[in-house]
């Protein structure tokens, strides 16, 4: 009988494996997200270490799976890490036996209170990524597409192509033209009050048939003949109960830009529980030391706002399941910056005027004050190392916010695409926070909050385009339940 804790005997069992190498690697890199640098001192890595804290960087072994299988990916090393990727999955898989049978009910106590956790059903497991290129042999794009599955070893891979974007970008300028021209259209000029009917508004016509262009061109686009390998793939791989992700990643700018989800909306309508995600450029992730919560905290700062503004978002952040909320209404730098460096946050909410709306570094917070959100850089970190897990951005260009903080990587942004009225953020954040707390998943949610805003297209036509997730390619699903669970529930419980 063996007398090891479970963590010393996983390391035990993994270093007398004969991929015992390409198991620390791995599992290095999983935790620091860098190669390990010395191919010579490997034997100088202390496995237990490393494991606990892969542990506790991954909750659940959903989360274990969804990394490694990542880190698989990103490397480019498939054929040769597979199968690695399998071992530590399977060898730490007794790490989360409290959680190996999620359709029950456990109840979690500590010295102050309990609660109990429904764990969500046994979904499968699956990653799709599609990364855009500039061709330089012809017009167009290449495409590739990934698909890994938790349980198979060797990833699917398609390489095709796509038509020419240059139509569809011009069109999507020219609506973007007039959409920036409308009366009342963001908080760049306009009050929550400013709410304008354009169906009597001169130029509409001109202004739907745009909208009509741009979808059907981007429908087309998504149908063409280059494309079918990869439109027919994902047809044959996602059943109706699979709650699935397509991750974007591109270069190009303006190809970002473009509302992905009326590309693929003939996939999206057959599939509703897919959803569109931006990837964030990776580079080295920030270790959180946050503190366990039993509450989910939310921050929500309202740059320049009124008595009415505060009250509306008052009202769709406060009372929310098991959360604490601090709402800072035009409030001062100092205000900001010593909420986000002594208080651990998991989501937080920044909505401001802009003086113009490509401008992400003028950001309005109150009568007298302009910030630079660059200047929230330390303080933006250390929220991170705290906890913060979503942020929620409503201000100016939202994806080119997106990549002047790709650098923080804070692991899950949703931003909007272009400028919008306050009464679109307002509702979006409503729907969003009803669907998220009461058991939705991160991505479930936005697209549901993003769809409801439909009938708000009679007044602001394109809302639902609006909202963007944007993630790091290692970030798990996230829901309400991951950011109120205390940690120690989860380590070691078998002791």
């Amino acid at each position: 009988m063996s007398f090891l804790s479970p963590v010393n005997e996983v390391a035990q069992n993994l270093e007398t494996n004969p991929n015992q190498n390409r198991i620390k690697k791995l599992i290095y890199f999983a935790c620091k997200k860098e190669w390990f640098p010395d191919k010579t001192g490997l034997s100088s890595l202390y496995l237990p270490v490393l494991i606990q804290e892969l542990r506790e960087l991954n909750p659940t072994l959903s989360h274990l799976k969804h990394v490694l299988y990542g880190v698989v990916i990103k490397i480019n090393k498939v054929t040769e890490y597979s199968l690695v990727a399998d071992i530590i999955t399977k060898e730490m898989e007794k790490l989360y036996i409290p959680y190996k049978q999620p359709t029950i009910k456990e109840s979690i106590s500590d010295d102050s209170n309990s609660y109990i956790l429904q764990m969500a059903p046994i979904k499968r497991e699956k990653l799709f990524v599609l990364e855009l290129e500039d061709n330089n042999e012809k017009p167009g794009f290449q495409a590739t597409l990934e698909i890994l599955e938790a349980n198979n070893r060797i990833p699917i891979r398609i390489v095709t192509g796509l038509p020419s974007a240059l139509e569809i970008l011009e069109i999507y300028e020219h609506w973007k033209s007039i959409y920036c021209s409308l009366d009342g259209n963001s908080r760049l000029e306009f009050t929550a009050k400013t709410v304008i009917n354009i169906d009597s508004t001169e130029g509409m016509e001109q202004y739907f048939d745009s909208v009509q262009k741009l979808r059907s061109q981007l429908i087309n686009w998504y149908n063409s003949e280059e494309f079918s390998p990869i439109r027919e793939k994902l047809l044959e791989e996602v059943n109706e109960n699979d709650e699935i992700r397509i991750i974007i990643r591109t270069h190009n700018t303006r190809l970002c830009q473009l509302p992905w989800n009326l590309v693929f909306e003939p996939f999206l309508n057959r599939y509703r529980l897919v959803e569109l995600v931006f990837n964030i450029l990776d580079i080295n992730r920030i270790k959180s030391e946050a503190i366990p919560n039993k509450k989910v905290k939310l921050l929500s700062i309202l740059g320049k706002a009124d008595e009415g503004e505060t009250e509306i978002y008052r009202k769709n952040m406060e009372n929310l399941p098991d959360s604490e909320l601090l709402l800072l209404s035009s409030p001062s730098r100092e205000q900001i910056s010593n909420q986000l460096w002594e208080q651990g946050w998991n989501i937080i909410f920044f909505s401001s005027h802009m003086s113009s709306p490509s401008e992400t570094d003028r950001i309005y917070i109150n009568e007298t004050e302009i910030l630079n959100i660059w200047a929230l850089k330390y303080a933006l970190t250390k929220a991170i190392v705290r906890g913060l897990k979503l942020a929620i951005f409503n201000f100016g260009d939202g994806l080119g916010l997106v990549r002047e903080l790709a650098s923080l990587q804070i692991p899950q942004i949703i931003v909007m695409r272009e400028p919008v009225p306050d009464v679109v953020a307002q509702e979006f954040l409503k729907l969003f926070l009803k669907a998220f707390s009461g058991g939705k998943s991160l991505y479930a949610a936005v697209r549901e909050a993003r769809e409801r805003l439909q009938p708000l297209e009679t007044v602001f036509p394109g809302a639902t385009w609006m909202p963007v997730i944007c993630s790091n390619s290692d970030s798990v699903p996230l829901t309400w339940q991951d950011l109120r669970l205390p940690l120690k529930g989860f380590i070691n419980r078998s002791k």
